[in-house]
């Protein structure tokens, strides 16, 4: 999982969010877990409006795919 982050106290969040989601996944019997691969600072503009925010994110790398560069999901974290 690559992540990239906008937030204050990330680094308890990302290891928060990641701890929740693969207790419910363990929970579940899902035989899947979420490892962090890396964190980026985002430094572009926040929005309220989700898919402008979205588009701003993939803007930011420049494709989706640089977005999620090896990994297999990114995920964005803002502020608000």
């Amino acid at each position: 999982m690559f992540v990239l982050v906008r937030v204050v106290h990330a680094s308890f969040q990302i290891e928060n969010t990641i701890e929740i989601t693969n207790d419910g996944f363990a929970k579940s019997g899902v035989l899947i877990r979420l490892r962090l691969i890396c964190t980026e600072l985002y430094t572009g503009p926040e929005t309220n409006d989700a898919i402008l925010q979205l588009e701003a994110f993939r803007d930011h790398k420049g494709s989706v795919a640089n977005v999620r560069d090896t990994a297999d999901i990114a995920m964005l974290l803002v502020s608000r």
